[in-house]
Formats: structure tokens, C-alpha cells, sequence
């Protein structure tokens, strides 16, 4: 997906009228009919040559572009922040219809070589469709230019499996890389992503049943809302697609740098525009083993104040739970 090497028309254009040239001297070579049938062969394997290689070039790229409305919700969120996908609906549009002349350029002119017994007319024929196809191209240079930035800002999207998905949300340094490598066993993977240069932390944990996916967010989920700027905020809300569940971490010892006031307020933020829930989300409380007298005292009260919420103090307690969760959700993997 968006993995298309879109180059210049010129390129295109090189690149067939070289490979035409081979086909003309290898049928020549290979040909041992003789008159105007062989001159004909001749300029068929040129106008030929040019036609599949076109084709079959634009047709590579406009596979690397499927339609929006066919992806996860993710991706069809995000994609419109990274690009103007009205223009490269446009661009699409125009490089389908370059195809579709193709095909009737190349029915017609086959058949006005087929119609004449001239080698000097075939030739003229054969520089005719050369022309055009080149004219083209040409004309639609800003639309393969935009494909082109296009295909450049898309390759790198962070790459998401259809798996049940957990996000991990919190402050920065209240232990959200930790837990997740407690979940999963494992170093995760980094994806990238648009909005931060930390990118996507992804593991597994794997399960009789299915996978499950965890994805940290660092740089996105980690600071209030009134430090981002509106294609942020939206690049938040894209991953609101990806979440079946959230776990929010609190660091009561404080030693993330981050007050318990802020950790709430951020808390508070996400519940409003998550639509955090007692069936959607899971609070977790980080460095337990650091607790102090007055640490213990904060947790309880936060435990108190929100204990709708499924809460834990325990990695493996919290991972035997989402193993039992993904047994009753079949609707997420069968």
C-alpha cells in the first residue's frame, strides 16, 4: 500500500521507447517472412512494446493508491492529514484515463499499420502514436508529480494489524514502554508516525486464541490537548479507531515529573473525547514497587474516585485479564 515508485513522464517515456527498440530488433531477427507482413510485425512489436509497458506501469501505480473508503478507519482518519486526497482522487482519475486512451490509441493504430502495405506509411504511423503517447504523458506531468509527493509521504504509515488492539496512554515517563514490554515479553516495534519523531510502539501478546495488539503512543497520547495544534488533535483521533481497549497509567510516586493534578487532567481530556468507559478502558498504577506511605495513600484515593474502571497494580494480573477478555470478544477475531 502507497509503496508506488512514481517518476516523471520523461521517465516513462525513456524507459518504453528503449524497450521498443530492443522488440523491433529481436523481431527482425526472429522474423523470416519477408515483404511488407514483415515490416508490419515489425512496427506492431514497436507500437506494442510501448502500449504494455505504459499500461502496465500506470497500472502499478494506481494498485499502490486503493480507495480511501477501502481501508480501516485508521488509515482512512489519517491519510486526508498527511495529504490532499481530493487531488489524488484527481490524480488517479487522470492517470485511469490515460489507460483507457491508451488501450483505444493503440487498437487504432494497429490497425492503420495493418491497413497499409507501405513501410514508409507504417513508419509514419508508428512515429504518429510515438508522438501522442509522449504528448500524453507530458501534459499530465502535475498529476504524477502529485502522486508522486503522495506515494513519498504515505510509504512510511505506520503499519497495523487487523488484531484486537490495546492503547497505552499517559504522561511521559509514568511507565508506558515498561508495561508494555511486560505485556508482551519482548522489545517492541517501532512504526512510524506522522505526528511524533518516536513513532508507534508496537508488541504481542500472543494467546491460545489471537494476538493482541499493544500500541504506545509516545508524543501522542502523552500531553494535553492545548499543546497541539488542530492536525495533531486529529492524528489523536485517528488512533481512537485503532483502540478496543485503553489503558490509562497514573504514576502516583510522581516521579515521572508530571504532578497527580496533571495526570488527571490528561485523564479527564481523553475520557471526554475517547469516550472513556468502564467497558473500554483499564486504569493501571506504575512503580509500585517505589511506593511510599504517602504513595500509597494517593492511589487509594484515585482508586476510590474512579472505581468504575477496571484497575490494576499488576503486569501479569492485567495481561491474564486481557487473555480473558479476547476469549469472550470472538466478534474482534474469528
Amino acid at each position: 500500500m502507497f509503496r508506488a515508485d512514481v517518476h516523471d513522464p520523461q521517465w516513462y517515456i525513456d524507459r518504453a521507447f528503449k524497450r521498443a527498440k530492443e522488440a523491433a530488433l529481436a523481431t527482425r531477427k526472429s522474423l523470416e517472412i519477408k515483404g511488407y507482413k514483415r515490416y508490419q510485425a515489425i512496427e506492431i512489436a514497436r507500437i506494442n512494446t510501448i502500449y504494455q509497458i505504459i499500461k502496465n506501469d500506470i497500472k502499478r501505480i494506481l494498485d499502490e493508491f486503493p480507495p480511501l473508503e477501502s481501508l480501516p478507519e485508521f488509515y482512512q482518519e489519517l491519510i486526508p492529514l498527511i495529504v490532499d486526497w481530493k487531488q489524488v482522487k484527481e490524480a488517479l482519475r487522470r492517470l485511469a484515463l490515460i489507460i483507457r486512451l491508451l488501450n483505444e490509441w493503440f487498437e487504432r493504430y494497429r490497425n492503420k499499420i495493418k491497413g497499409t502495405k507501405n513501410p514508409n506509411e507504417m513508419a509514419k504511423i508508428r512515429r504518429e502514436f510515438y508522438g501522442r503517447v509522449a504528448s500524453l504523458l507530458k501534459r499530465n506531468a502535475k498529476y504524477f508529480e502529485i502522486l508522486k509527493e503522495a506515494s513519498r509521504k504515505l510509504r512510511n504509515l505506520p503499519v497495523i494489524k487487523n488484531y484486537p488492539t490495546v492503547v497505552i496512554a499517559g504522561l511521559p515517563n509514568v511507565g508506558k514502554s515498561t508495561l508494555l514490554k511486560k505485556l508482551t515479553g519482548s522489545e517492541p516495534e517501532i512504526q512510524p508516525y506522522p505526528f511524533t519523531t518516536k513513532g508507534l510502539m508496537i508488541g504481542y501478546i500472543e494467546t491460545p486464541y489471537t494476538k493482541i495488539q499493544i500500541i504506545d503512543t509516545p508524543g501522542v497520547l502523552d500531553r494535553p490537548f492545548e499543546e497541539m495544534n488542530n492536525i495533531e488533535r486529529q492524528a489523536v483521533l485517528a488512533i481512537k479507531k485503532l483502540a478496543h481497549k485503553i489503558i490509562y497509567i497514573f504514576d502516583v510516586t510522581e516521579t515521572c515529573g508530571y504532578p497527580i493534578e496533571d495526570q488527571e487532567k490528561l485523564f479527564e481530556q481523553l475520557r471526554k473525547e475517547f469516550n472513556l468507559n468502564k467497558e473500554n478502558t483499564i486504569i493501571y498504577f506504575s512503580k509500585t514497587d517505589i511506593f511510599k506511605e504517602e504513595d500509597w495513600s494517593k492511589y487509594s484515593a484515585l482508586s476510590k474516585k474512579y472505581k468504575e474502571f477496571k484497575q490494576f497494580t499488576n503486569s501479569q494480573e492485567l495481561k491474564e485479564y486481557l487473555i480473558q477478555w479476547v476469549k469472550k470478544r470472538k466478534d474482534l477475531w474469528v
